[in-house]
């Protein structure tokens, strides 16, 4: 009863998303990689400058990253790598999907520590952010899904 009928307000939830997005985390591979070195005084490349990653990964916006094309935020992964510490140091990193679009830009930008091509990254709260999309827009096949319970919730 914050806003009784008087006042005029009008309320429109879409509940829908807000209990389907936890539903669905998405691990998605790097497949490759470019790094690129700028001097920000100059547009010459230098091998002193801290680099900035491009990471290729096998799923994008014409997968399920198709959310993005809609106006759904991607937040950045969280990096599951067997040797990563807290003390690694991170870089500016844009992640990109396989298809060389240029539109399949799925993070422009988030610091991420180095990764190598087969490391993995995270995305939490995928759920209703594009797997439902139709496999005729890629030319790549769409990742499996696996379901999986916790044993406190099972």
């Amino acid at each position: 009863a914050y806003f009784p009928s008087a006042s005029g307000v009008s309320v429109i939830a879409e509940p829908g998303n807000f209990f389907v997005f936890s539903s669905f985390t998405l691990a998605v591979s790097v497949i490759g990689k470019k790094g690129v070195y700028r001097d920000l005084h100059s547009d010459e490349l230098t091998p002193n400058d801290t680099p900035e990653f491009v990471y290729y990964m096998n799923d994008g916006v014409y997968g399920s990253f198709m959310g993005k094309l809609f106006g759904n935020v991607i937040t950045t992964p969280s990096v599951h790598k067997m040797s990563l510490t807290l003390d690694d140091p991170l870089f500016s990193s844009s992640l990109w999907g396989p298809s060389c679009d240029p539109l399949d830009q799925v993070v422009e930008h988030c610091l991420l520590p180095e990764l190598a091509v087969g490391d993995w990254l995270i995305f939490s709260n995928m759920g209703g952010s594009g797997q439902e999309g139709p496999a005729t827009l890629s030319d790549t096949d769409q990742p499996p899904v696996y379901y999986t319970i916790s044993t406190d919730d099972w």
